[in-house]
């Protein structure tokens, strides 16, 4: 591979995360040449979608992040006379309290046993607990039907489902679950797409949207007087529900209608502009119940976020719903690990080069401070600008100038849904700060039908910021949702949900903003996931910071399909770009059930 890589690209690009893939896919289709390197063996960096056997090896094999080191007086035989090399170094652990629990009958196998005993792992510890696990009797009745006729996603083939009654678990030993090792799809950063949000409008603006598939999340929930309710979304849902009062119901609606326009209504919000969306709500004589729908399910803010913040974000919420489904959101099939390798996709197909495995030890600058190349693998390659995730530059900031986020996540994989339905169910879930929770936590439960996990079982993301450890700051939120003691020989209709297998850890993230300034010229630094539960960050920081590097070329303009390339034309040989129907319906369904999986499509 390294006698063929050229030695001179527009750009070099380290890390294949979601801002790094973007800007990649962007510069190649403005005809920049594009050498993109991981150092990892897979794509998506924090961002990355595993099966079980790959993200029980990234726990053991990825605590730390591996860089080939390279001596400074080596560097001196690839630099011309006024250049200097700056080195890049893996001294940093992003991951700790790393911990595994396998909570299903039989222990893991005796050779995978041994196989991590054998490892120092330092904060890892692996629990296995044998806890008695019986067949769940929830019979999920309801038929899944076949997917329409399209184009498989060109990363996995979507595969057609039989029409057969959803079956009871039969996941009863470790072994079920390592045989179906295949079948799950566990994200690092799980996140949602908000229907009209920015990623999807640049899925469609430049016809990324055909690299993948997406499902409606089918439900928001809350808690709310101690259990979990499902939250009204349209105006249909509203008036439906059965856990608003008829006064409260009128309260919401005109508070929604209110929000949807409220940049036409000033003085209504104008005495609270320096204010928290909660004052604002609670000005407004609203019943807790409103209060908190609004606050921690639609706007999903915390209680001290400005007023403009919440109802910029309840607008946002309202925008999106009705374009796919009865919720505002979708979740890609297979995981969001897939998204960004849909960039990547996209920048190949413009002639971006892909290596794996492979990053820069060391970055050349020019004796003006300038950016003219890196050496990996004890070559040089010249480059115009380096991109590249704020973790790979963290050797040349000083200490004290670092800022970090720490977030920690859970994974969990269960053996029924968190709140009981006749159908199968995305859900959205955000339990708000207060008393035992000390931050807001984003959960995410995942069945079946959205490529996360097999038949009978679910799996569950939570998300937050750490104030302790992922343990420990999500405990109380397993307290509300899952069985968390001895789960016994009984089975009742009414039972929460078993953990058959959980995975905790936190995740520190360097902030690039406080790192800019000890930049060169041709260096751009991007974020990590974040405890975001949407990607519209990571797009705004992309188009941002590709505007800066290149404030001339347009952000990612529409990728041809191939039948639009006409060859031998009576005219020209030019790409025709074929019109579009305005309000053209974007999904292959509307159906209230949500069951098939949603295509997204050209709008105008």
């Amino acid at each position: 591979m390294d006698d063929d890589l050229a030695s001179d690209y527009d750009v070099v690009v380290l890390g294949t995360g979601m801002p790094e893939s973007i800007l990649a896919a962007a510069a190649a289709r403005n005809g920049k040449s594009v050498l993109h390197l991981d150092r990892r063996e897979y794509y998506g960096n924090d961002w990355a979608s595993f099966n079980l056997h790959g993200i029980r090896k990234w726990i053991h094999s990825d605590n730390f992040q591996c860089i080939s080191q390279i001596d400074e007086k080596d560097c001196q035989s690839f630099l011309s006379e006024g250049e200097t090399a700056l080195t890049l170094s893996d001294e940093f652990n992003f991951l700790s309290n790393v911990k595994e629990k396998i909570l299903i009958k039989e222990c893991i196998p005796e050779e995978t046993e041994e196989e991590i005993s054998a490892l120092d792992l330092g904060e890892m510890t692996v629990v296995a607990e044998n806890e008695k696990a019986l067949e769940s009797d929830e019979k999920l009745t309801d038929e899944i039907k076949p997917e329409p006729e399209s184009e498989p996603s060109s990363s996995t083939k979507t595969p057609t489902i039989e029409k057969t009654p959803i079956p009871k678990s039969e996941f009863k030993h470790w072994k079920d679950l390592e045989s179906n090792s295949r079948k799950f799809n566990l994200d690092l950063a799980p996140k949602v797409l908000f229907s009209r949000g920015s990623l999807v409008n640049l899925l469609i603006s430049s016809n990324i949207a055909r690299y993948a598939e997406f499902k409606c999340v089918t439900r928001v929930l809350t808690y709310l007087n101690g259990k979990l309710e499902q939250v009204p979304c349209s105006r249909a849902d509203v008036f439906s529900t059965r856990d608003v009062t008829i006064v409260e119901k009128r309260m919401l609606m005109k508070l929604l209608t209110f929000c949807m326009e409220y940049e036409q209504h000033p003085d209504e919000y104008r005495d609270f502009e320096n204010k928290s969306f909660a004052e604002f709500l609670k000005a407004r004589k609203l019943t807790p119940n409103v209060e908190h729908y609004v606050l921690h399910a639609i706007a999903m803010v915390e209680k001290d976020a400005p007023t403009i913040d919440g109802l910029s974000a309840v607008q946002r919420f309202l925008k999106s719903l009705g374009r796919y489904g009865n919720t505002p959101f979708l979740w890609p099939l297979y995981g969001s690990g897939e998204l960004p390798q849909c960039f990547c996709r996209l920048c190949a197909v413009f002639g971006g080069v892909y290596c794996l495995k492979r990053s820069a030890e060391a970055l050349i600058l020019d004796d003006s401070g300038t950016i003219t190349g890196i050496i990996s693998r004890n070559k040089r390659i010249n480059c115009k600008r380096v991109i590249m995730q704020s973790s790979y530059f963290l050797s040349q900031i000083p200490e004290k100038k670092i800022k970090e986020r720490k977030i920690s996540r859970a994974i969990f994989i269960t053996d029924k849904s968190i709140l009981k339905t006749e159908k199968e169910q995305v859900t959205l879930l955000r339990l708000p700060a207060g008393g035992a929770i000390k931050c807001a936590i984003n959960v995410l439960e995942l069945c079946p039908s959205s490529m996360a996990c097999p038949l009978g079982l679910h799996v569950v993301h939570m998300t937050c910021n750490q104030t302790v450890s992922a343990e420990e700051d999500l405990k109380f939120a397993l307290e509300i949702l899952f069985e968390t003691g001895h789960y016994g020989d009984c089975e009742t209709e009414t039972r929460k949900p078993k953990i058959l297998w959980a995975l905790y850890f936190n995740r520190c993230e360097i902030i690039p903003d406080s790192m800019k300034n000890e930049c060169t010229t041709g260096i751009t630094l991007t974020s990590g996931p974040g405890s975001d539960f949407d990607f519209d960050s990571a797009v705004s920081e992309a188009k941002l910071l590709f505007l800066e590097m290149f404030p001339e070329e347009e952000f990612l303009p529409r990728a041809p399909d191939p039948d639009e390339i006409i060859l031998d034309s009576d005219e020209n040989n030019s790409t025709v770009d074929l019109p579009m129907e305005e309000n053209q319906d974007l999904s292959t369904e509307k159906d209230e059930t949500n069951e098939k999986t949603t295509e997204i499509e050209d709008e105008l």
